[in-house]
């Protein structure tokens, strides 16, 4: 069975690493630290959940999820 994608989008690491490590043994993760990093990834990759921190410097993740 395939692995479901999941993208992870915190500008702490320290968050990142945490989901890393109870997620990545059922699900195939993709961490970015920025808004911009999620949205880039997104134009060529398609996930089946985004994970994604409201409150980050550039653009935040009220304004990601408007543009997906």
């Amino acid at each position: 069975m395939e692995k479901k994608r999941i993208l992870v989008v915190d500008d702490s690491i320290i968050n990142l690493k945490i989901v890393e490590t109870v997620l990545k043994n059922d699900y195939e993760l993709k961490l970015v630290q920025s808004g911009e990093e999620a949205l880039a990834y997104l134009t060529n990759h398609v996930v089946d959940l985004v994970l994604l921190d409201i409150m980050m410097p550039g653009i935040d993740g009220f304004t990601v999820c408007k543009k997906l």
